[in-house]
């Protein structure tokens, strides 16, 4: 009895899956870097040209890559930030956590580093095995000669409470302020505010496996927040890609990110 062949047809498809599947665990590996402006009046003109460095969703392993971390602190210092901003998520094991933690303490910038936690972060006392200031419902002025912006934070959206007024009860309508969340859902709770200009979100991965970059299917965003700047009537809203993958060391047409953001005072 013949035993029976494989169409073409189905050779071609079952190799193109495995070039996609291929190239998926490729793309996770090599980072973007990334660069927009943030235009704004409000921005004073001594933060012309302020440049934040701005990372999120780490998710160093249980069975960690050390190397990517570093690699990632090693080409953030390279680009010698005013600022460097941390949006959470940093591992997925406590293992992870203390291997991230040790390469983040390494991380320099002449403002300060700043960070919250995320949905899937363990330990909440990370930051004070660094320099990293926690801006958990917490926030400080950010001086630079003589002028100021604030930058605040929230706690996750999912697993804390957000306390706004602890960034913007001290702040005036014509300060410039920068307001970091990990989940940017949080921005459908604040869109009336007048006192934040600017927050800052990672949490999507950019969608992580895409079609093609057209569609997310995965998209956590209740709102289909997914990457990138988008502009509202009174505030902006900046989602990074992030680094690490929750699930599988896969990427397709979303790389991983790091984003350089510069403040221009129009």
């Amino acid at each position: 009895m013949e035993k029976p062949k494989l169409s073409k047809h189905f050779i071609v498809i079952l190799f193109v899956f495995i070039l996609l599947f291929f190239y998926s665990f490729v793309e996770s590996k090599f980072i973007e870097y990334t660069k927009t402006e943030i235009i704004n009046s409000q921005i004073p003109k001594e933060f012309n040209n302020f440049k934040i460095i701005f990372v999120s969703d780490l998710h160093e392993r249980k069975y960690p890559e050390p190397l990517k971390i570093k690699k990632v602190v090693e080409k953030i210092n390279k680009q010698n930030p005013d600022m460097i901003i941390l949006g959470g998520d940093y591992a997925n094991s406590l293992n992870g956590e203390n291997i991230t933690f040790a390469e983040l303490a390494n991380l320099k910038a002449r403002y300060g580093i700043y960070g919250v936690y995320g949905n899937h972060d363990i330990e909440k006392n990370n930051f004070i095995k660094t320099e990293i200031k926690d801006i958990n419902n917490n926030s400080y002025w950010i001086e630079k000669n003589g002028e100021k912006i604030k930058l605040g934070g929230v706690g996750d959206l999912w697993t804390a409470d957000q306390i706004l007024s602890n960034t913007t009860s001290d702040v005036k309508d014509n300060d410039y302020t920068i307001l970091v969340s990990h989940n940017p859902d949080y921005i459908e709770e604040i869109k009336t505010e007048n006192k934040v200009d600017l927050v800052l979100s990672g949490h999507t991965h950019g969608g992580q496996i895409t079609i093609f970059g057209l569609f997310a299917p995965l998209n956590p965003s209740r709102y289909g927040y997914l990457k990138g700047l988008y502009k509202f009537a009174n505030k902006d809203l900046y989602i990074t890609r992030g680094i690490g993958e929750f699930f599988g060391p896969f990427r397709f047409f979303s790389r991983p990110e790091i984003s350089e953001l510069i403040l221009k005072s129009k």
